[in-house]
């Protein structure tokens, strides 16, 4: 956590030094899920929020930097009415630091990509199933770095509706040539396990 603030404090002194730049808050949900749990779907409610200031570096085109908090994670709710018997749930805490590119279409439609690095900060009791917290398990990486990409629409000057997807680089868990098997990821087959989320948010300018 330190860390993440030390980091945020040594680049805002930059941005604040450029000719052109907005700064602004912004909230929503998150919807995300892990490879290698045997679960399919974005399960996972979370929280995400947080601030963020641009640097315009065209009339269409802007550095974005942010700082946030986002709950990652994975869910399955037991229905043995359905034949699901295994409930788990997975509840992983980040403060992220993402940089981005954004493009803008036109004056309301923009495009952005770029990559984040997040800090864990809830690295214990993290995992749970039918029978509680699960101790007895490989521990995750305390940090996290992820691909973004996704698109705002600015609805008023100040105002906009925006959508990311964000998958982990570099795995979050770490397993042993025989604890796992493969799983498909963007960055082909891998035994550890990847973070997938889609966040849905609103921004503000202040």
């Amino acid at each position: 956590m330190k860390r993440a603030w030390l980091l945020w404090l040594i680049i805002l002194p930059g941005v604040l030094a450029g000719q052109s730049f907005d700064a602004g808050i912004r909230a929503g949900v998150s919807a995300s899920q892990i490879s290698g749990d045997y679960i399919q779907g974005y399960n996972k409610p979370g929280i995400y929020a947080g601030i963020f200031t641009s640097l315009d570096l065209s009339p269409r085109s802007l550095i974005l930097l942010e700082m946030n908090y986002v709950e990652k994670g994975s869910r399955q709710i037991a229905r043995p009415d359905k034949g699901v018997f295994r409930s788990y749930r997975l509840m992983l805490n980040y403060i992220e630091l993402p940089v981005a590119y954004e493009y803008f279409i036109n004056q309301q439609l923009a495009v952005a990509g770029g990559l984040s690095f997040g800090v864990l900060l809830n690295r214990s009791n993290n995992e749970e199933d039918e029978g509680g917290v699960i101790s007895q398990t490989k521990p995750f990486r305390n940090y996290e770095l992820a691909l973004n990409m996704g698109g705002m629409y600015w609805f008023l000057d100040n105002m906009a509706a925006g959508i990311r997807h964000s998958v982990s680089i570099i795995p979050v868990r770490l397993y042993e040539d025989t604890d796992s098997q493969n799983y498909n990821t963007p960055w082909g087959p891998s035994r550890h396990q990847h973070i997938y989320m889609l966040r849905f948010f609103v921004s503000y300018k202040i």
